[in-house]
């Protein structure tokens, strides 16, 4: 009733500034205080019917930047971006799928469209993917903490990224066969493969930040011979994605 209400006072028209009102209302206005004291992370969910308007086409780009390295001594999963379409405007389509499979922030965020042009671009996947309704509400809702969601529909693999971590495919797709989505052993319930999300972050170029080793999100290191985890839990799938 609160949503409705607020809803029925705007008006719509004009320009589609996204990228500059995302940074003012949301990541400056909203997240970036709250993780100055993290308890946990954030997902911030954009949801357009179009492609941005009215300001510089990098404009959102940038946005994402500049939020991912305010957080970035915080580790990586802290923020978290997921845009999801409205409506079947092509060119809004066409401009979430580049922001997908952009090379600086593609592996930072996930975009979803409409579910008929999601469930047709599953379909061209290799393995080809059977997308249900219930299957492409997981995915706009895990998508951009969980690459196993991500990666279903991007038409290329994002380059760099550790098995299991931000950009690359996850380890046998939690060990399903191919085809299958989402895959029905080693899920939520099994331990996780290495560079799973909430465990240590994996290695680039044999280097690990120090600040990560042992660590958890926002917390300092557990004590010597405990196992770190996320938000005061061991790194399993069992307790499903941190909760956001």
């Amino acid at each position: 009733q609160q949503i409705n209400q607020i809803l029925s006072t705007k008006k719509y028209k004009g320009l589609t500034p996204f990228g500059t009102k995302l940074r003012e209302k949301v990541v400056d206005g909203i997240a970036l205080p709250k993780l100055r004291q993290p308890r946990k992370p954030i997902l911030i969910i954009g949801i357009t019917d179009g492609q941005p308007a009215g300001e510089n086409q990098n404009a959102l780009i940038e946005t994402i930047r500049y939020a991912m390295g305010a957080t970035q001594n915080l580790g990586p999963g802290a923020i978290a971006f997921e845009f999801a379409q409205v409506g079947n405007d092509e060119k809004a389509t066409q401009y979430l799928a580049k922001l997908d499979n952009d090379p600086q922030v593609g592996r930072m965020v996930d975009c979803t469209s409409n579910y008929e042009n999601e469930s047709a671009e599953m379909s061209r996947a290799q393995p080809p993917v059977d997308l249900t309704p219930d299957l492409w509400m997981l995915k706009l809702i895990l998508g951009a903490i969980d690459p196993s969601y991500d990666t279903k529909d991007e038409k290329t693999s994002m380059a760099g990224g550790a098995p299991g971590g931000y950009g690359g495919a996850p380890p046998q797709q939690y060990g399903a066969p191919q085809g299958q989505y989402p895959p029905q052993q080693q899920g939520y319930g099994a331990p996780p493969q290495q560079g799973g999300y909430g465990q240590q972050p994996p290695q680039y170029g044999g280097q690990q930040q120090q600040q990560q080793q042992g660590g958890q999100y926002g917390r300092p290191p557990p004590p010597q011979g405990q196992q770190g985890g996320y938000p005061g839990q061991a790194p399993q799938y069992g307790g499903g994605p941190p909760r956001y």
